[in-house]
């Protein structure tokens, strides 16, 4: 039993459709089954109860084409609400795969064609390509999602990508600015609005897609409290929800950010947000990218405007702040993501140990 979407010939609308078979006659059917994403699938939830309580079969998989069925799984992921960006991401690695299998793999028509053997075929084809193992870690986990989805519709029953375990070696720790290296990049900024924006950025660890949608109603200065809620996605469109549930959170300030504040709201630039373009605008994709990237080039400094979030951690760190707290201020879903600053913490392991001195009982 799966659902798809499919746009309309007569206009830009478009309308989600169900695809299963008759456990007791066997007849294919195929209908309409709401406007949205969220629509079809509780109508698939309720068709699901109707059969069980007709005492019927479980429901044989679908089995439908394979390149019908990632199409599918792209407008599953776009309907979940997602970035752009991501969506991008996420396309551009399943298209890696189709253009794997259409070249490598003329076998699978089906999605059940999909075997261990190939998709480890497929690690080894882009490897001898040189991708990077965290490039091709991120591009197995989100054809890993794929199939935990066609498993989820009843589109196959053995997910092929199960028993596939690909696991990486993290040599590359990540790069963070040294404070010689702030001190140039914010001395080369000669207009204070624009320097605050990226202290901003520095000492609260947002992403750039919740900078870039910070509101004044979710600025709590009473308490000191950044409330993240949403984030912003290619120009200037709004999705109202974070990129996971972690990253809904609630940030401190610290006395820069809250002086920052203060005179940002002097400034009135903007009703609604915080932080604006040069022409008092709500910021376009590329803005920010635009204000640091000329001045890395010309200081000569290795970076990008995500390393302002790494070096977010990394003080952090130096400040003592356990991997647990860092997790949450970072809005990490997954505590395995905070663990790659874990290479920063040996000095704090020492001090630790080092507190059994004139504990310990002496002979």
């Amino acid at each position: 039993m799966r659902i798809y979407c499919r746009k309309r010939k007569d206009s830009n609308s478009k309308s989600w459709y169900i695809d299963y078979r008759d456990p007791i006659t066997r007849k294919r059917i195929r209908k309409i089954c709401g406007k949205t994403g969220d629509e079809a699938e509780l109508f698939r939830a309720n068709l699901i109860i109707q059969l069980q309580r007709r005492g019927t079969a479980p429901l044989e998989p679908t089995n439908p084409l394979f390149y019908d069925f990632i199409q599918e799984y792209i407008d599953h992921r776009a309907a979940t609400g997602i970035s752009n960006s991501s969506l991008r991401r996420y396309k551009e690695i399943l298209q890696n795969f189709v253009d794997f299998t259409y070249k490598e793999k003329s076998h699978i028509q089906l999605l059940s064609d999909v075997s261990v053997k190939d998709l480890w075929d497929y690690i080894h084809y882009r490897k001898k390509l040189g991708i990077a193992d965290k490039t091709l870690s991120n591009e197995l986990d989100e054809i890993k999602r794929c199939f935990k989805y066609a498993i989820e519709i009843n589109a196959v029953q053995i997910n092929p990508c199960q028993n596939v375990k690909f696991k990486i070696q993290h040599t590359n720790a990540p790069h963070f600015f040294t404070k010689d290296e702030l001190t140039q990049i914010f001395d080369s900024f000669q207009k204070e609005w624009m320097k605050d924006i990226f202290k901003v950025y520095l000492y609260t660890g947002m992403r750039k897609g919740e900078l870039m949608h910070l509101q004044w109603k979710y600025i709590d200065m009473e308490n000191r409290l950044i409330h993240i809620r949403h984030q912003v996605i290619k120009d200037g469109q709004v999705i109202y929800k974070t990129k996971t549930r972690s990253s809904a959170r609630s940030l401190p300030m610290t006395d820069e950010v809250y002086n920052i504040l203060k005179r940002q709201k002097k400034r009135n630039l903007h009703k609604d947000y915080v932080f604006v373009n040069g022409s008092s605008v709500p910021f376009r994709d590329d803005d920010l990218y635009h204000y640091l990237k000329p001045r890395l080039v010309k200081l000569e400094i290795k970076g990008s405007i995500h390393t302002f979030r790494h070096t977010f951690a990394s003080l952090l760190i130096e400040a003592d702040v356990g991997l647990r707290e860092l997790k949450e201020l970072m809005g990490h879903s997954n505590i395995d993501t905070t663990m790659q600053y874990a290479h920063l913490y040996p000095h704090r392991l020492h001090e630790q140990v080092n507190r059994l001195n004139g504990l310990l009982l002496t002979p």
